[in-house]
């Protein structure tokens, strides 16, 4: 088993959600090609995910999650290898700035590569990973105001609202009539 350790500039929570929000590893995780959601049941997900590296892979995982703590997968379906599991576990920072992210994989790649390389490529791996997860969150993190990083309650949202009308010309038995803004005038 491989181990990885990453701090990260950002909330325990956005965090998490970078890590399960699985549609969105292609921007972010090195040689993710594609990952596509299978099924979600509660706290648990299963997703196709292409990566290419020495060579490409499909895999098919099941994710269990613990939320902004503990992210569990392990190898559901592969015809590239014989074991891939591992997990993404979420702690405050001693400093209490941002979150440390410990990563652990392990995989057999069976007669592909031996151990000690697929070990190698591993570590360089999953630091590469840190690298885009830090570099990911810190960007999520501009994006949304300060007041959108924690998940507001959905009755909190804003409704969306229709768009005003600014002209209205509608044909009727006497002619045109127009209605413009909020008066109405009748032509012959």
């Amino acid at each position: 088993m491989v181990k990885s350790v990453a701090q990260i500039d950002s909330d325990r929570s956005i965090v998490f959600a970078i890590l399960t929000d699985f549609a969105s590893y292609p921007q972010w995780v090195p040689g993710c090609e594609s990952c596509v959601v299978k099924s979600a049941a509660g706290k648990t997900s299963t997703v196709e995910i292409t990566l290419n590296s020495m060579k490409k892979i499909v895999l098919g995982l099941k994710f269990d999650a613990e939320a902004d703590q503990l992210l569990k997968f392990e190898l559901v379906s592969s015809k590239d290898v014989k074991a891939y599991a591992g997990s993404y576990k979420l702690m405050n920072a001693s400093d209490g700035n941002g979150t440390v992210v410990v990563t652990e994989l392990e995989l057999d790649a069976g007669p592909m590569a031996p151990k000690f390389m697929v070990d190698r490529m591993l570590k360089k791996t999953l630091e590469e990973t840190g690298v885009a997860l830090r570099k990911y969150s810190k960007e999520a993190s501009a994006r949304k105001p300060a007041s959108e990083t924690v998940a507001a309650p959905a009755a909190a949202k804003k409704k969306p609202t229709r768009s005003r009308c600014v002209l209205r010309i509608t044909r009727t038995a006497n002619g045109e009539q127009i209605w413009y803004g909020g008066r109405t005038f009748q032509l012959k």
